[in-house]
C-alpha cells in the first residue's frame, strides 16, 4: 500500500509530498499516532 501511494504522489508530480508520507512512515513518532 505504502509503495503504491508514494508512486502516485510522484505520478501527481508531488514529489514533496511523496518524500513527507515516506520520512513519516519511517519516523517513530508519527507511525505511534495510530
Amino acid at each position: 500500500m505504502n509503495e503504491q501511494t508514494i508512486a502516485k504522489l510522484i505520478e501527481m508530480k508531488m514529489n514533496g509530498m511523496a518524500e513527507a508520507y515516506e520520512e513519516q512512515s519511517s519516523n517513530r513518532d508519527f507511525q505511534r499516532m495510530d
